[in-house]
């Protein structure tokens, strides 16, 4: 499941590896659907949709579910407030999301899928937004990053019922893109200079209990960022390159036995997500010298295409899109 563009709107579109055939989910002029997340615990698809005013503003941010062969509904509909970045609770049972407004309203919240109920995980005080969370294997903590009021982003561990607990807050540093290891214990991110410059930027582990970061890699001729553990084994994928080109590399989670495994020089590739076997992976390729594309340019999210690698670093699929998640094949 990803998004394309079609025109200048965002629809969901699924691609079937097996014969690469194409079928479309969403296709509304009026509305961008944007980050699908598929629980195979719940067996649903959860995602965010947006309506476009006249003049192609987008409305507030809502919550989608949709179950194959049915239709797609709403989860969490709020005409004042922004919903975004949905994450499934690894039984399926909840979406933690992001909310903004209105007014000094913002915070991370979760959902009660069967009774639509919100339970709030935490408040912060715009301009300290909370963004990106994920969940542990356990399904209690939560990662995400957090705005600061001095700019860059730190890393909080969230835990319903208690405060943020401080996992990182280096000053003059940010802190990104942060994922549990598949046994729960390590945490994953990525470390630039400033604000967020993947010029610039380290993998970094840290204890998800707390503790003293280290690198992964210690390459000084490569900027390394946005990396993903492995959901079966211990690995992770990862984007790294010099002088502002981008491969594919893996490596063991201790950051031990690095080496490329997609190697183009036309393009630059990001955003790796793997497969819930761990077999494959996805990636989005945009053409050598450009960045990942901007969601206010439609025009550059047009040119990003995806593609699927298995682990070996062989292609097994290549479309226009973005912003892909794994399900089951439809019959």
């Amino acid at each position: 499941m990803f998004v394309r563009m079609s025109g200048a709107s965002m629809d969901l579109v699924r691609a079937r590896l097996s014969d690469g055939s194409i079928a479309h989910l969403t296709d509304t002029d009026d509305r961008n659907e944007s980050w699908p997340y598929w629980s195979p615990a719940a067996g649903r698809l959860v995602y965010q949709s947006a309506g476009r005013r006249d003049g192609g503003h987008a409305t507030p941010t809502d919550l989608m579910l949709w179950r194959p062969g049915g239709e797609p509904r709403p989860l969490l509909s709020t005409p004042a407030r922004n919903e975004s970045w949905p994450v499934w609770s690894p039984d399926g049972r909840r979406v933690v999301h992001v909310f903004r407004g209105p007014g000094s309203a913002a915070g991370i919240a979760s959902i009660d899928v069967a009774t639509g109920q919100s339970t709030l995980v935490a408040r912060v005080v715009p301009p300290r937004f909370l963004l990106r969370p994920n969940f542990a294997p356990d399904g209690v903590r939560i990662v995400a990053e957090q705005r600061r009021d001095s700019g860059g982003t730190a890393l909080r561990v969230l835990t319903p019922g208690e405060p943020p607990s401080v996992l990182t807050d280096e000053p003059n540093l940010s802190d990104s893109k942060a994922w549990f290891s598949r046994d729960g214990a390590t945490i994953v991110f990525t470390r630039s200079a400033g604000s967020n410059s993947l010029a610039s930027s380290d993998v970094f582990s840290i204890p998800s209990t707390g503790g003293s970061a280290r690198p992964l890699f210690a390459d000084p001729d490569l900027a390394e960022h946005s990396a993903r553990p492995s959901p079966t084994r211990d690995e992770v994928v990862y984007i790294a390159g010099p002088d502002g080109h981008t491969d594919v590399f893996i490596a063991n989670l201790d950051g031990s036995r690095s080496r490329p495994l997609v190697r183009t020089a036309d393009v630059n590739e990001f955003t790796p997500r793997w497969s819930p076997d761990g077999e494959f992976f996805t990636v989005i390729a945009v053409p050598a010298g450009r960045g990942p594309g901007r969601l206010d340019d439609p025009d550059s999210l047009a040119r990003i295409q995806l593609r699927a690698y298995d682990r070996e670093g062989n292609l097994r699929f290549d479309t226009r899109g973005m912003m892909a998640d794994w399900m089951p094949a439809w019959p």
